[in-house]
């Protein structure tokens, strides 16, 4: 049998997250087992990225941003199956290699604002339309709720046993958000799918907020500029 450093890694995260942290998550089965899918969860603390390797279920390729790929957390990260991406341009490496790993039927996991925010998908960039559209693959929404409160740092880890809750939903499949006649080289029909889509996304995320109780922070912390672009 063949070691797998990325699932385990994966699973050894979810342990110990689920250890330091009062973790609850409800939908977990709406993540397929199998098959290519893409997860884009909102974004409002510095631990997001790890907080949804609690989900479990499987391993995923989380796209993160390229400054932490330094040193021994690098190699951290790589083994674990992060992928880098640098938010502040077009990244054509990280849409490609993220375009093989769906067509090999992997899970790949982002951050569709782009930034640490509110976490309400007031925006969302054009990345996550290309994959779904070009990769074929279902959108599975993610909300992350308590990660970061009101007042909270956007840039200190989120403090031990703080109760977290993470809300899976179902899958949007690609027609749900795509124009009839869609064409993946116009940019107005990235944009009218990605309005769509945010739209799904955010409501996602509010209905999450208002069921869970697990209110979203009443703060934006992102940085001007950092928005959808």
């Amino acid at each position: 049998m063949k070691f797998n450093v990325h699932a385990t890694l994966q699973n050894l995260a979810y342990f110990l997250l689920h250890t330091y942290y009062d973790i609850t998550v409800v939908g977990a089965e709406n993540l397929p087992g199998s098959g290519k899918v893409i997860v884009a969860a909102n974004h409002t603390a510095l631990m997001d990225g790890p907080f949804l390797l609690a989900i479990g279920g499987r391993p995923l390729h989380v796209l993160s941003k390229y400054e932490l790929f330094k040193g021994p957390v690098a190699m951290v990260l790589n083994a674990g199956g992060a992928l880098p991406i640098n938010w502040h341009a077009p990244d054509r490496t990280a849409l490609h290699t993220s375009r093989e790993l769906l067509a090999k039927n992997e899970a790949v996991a982002l951050f569709p604002e782009g930034t640490r925010s509110q976490g309400i998908f007031d925006w969302i960039r054009d990345g996550v339309v290309y994959l779904a559209a070009h990769g074929d693959a279902p959108v599975v929404p993610v909300a992350i709720l308590g990660a970061r409160r009101t007042g909270q740092s956007r840039s200190k880890i989120t403090p031990r046993r703080q109760a977290i809750t993470i809300v899976v939903g179902a899958a949007i499949t690609p027609n749900e958000f795509l124009p009839t006649r869609f064409e993946p080289t116009s940019r107005a029909d990235l944009k009218i799918a990605g309005e769509k889509l945010r739209q799904l996304l955010s409501q996602h995320v509010q209905f999450a907020a208002i069921t869970t109780g697990v209110p979203l922070p009443e703060d934006d912390v992102s940085i001007p500029g950092e928005g959808a672009r």
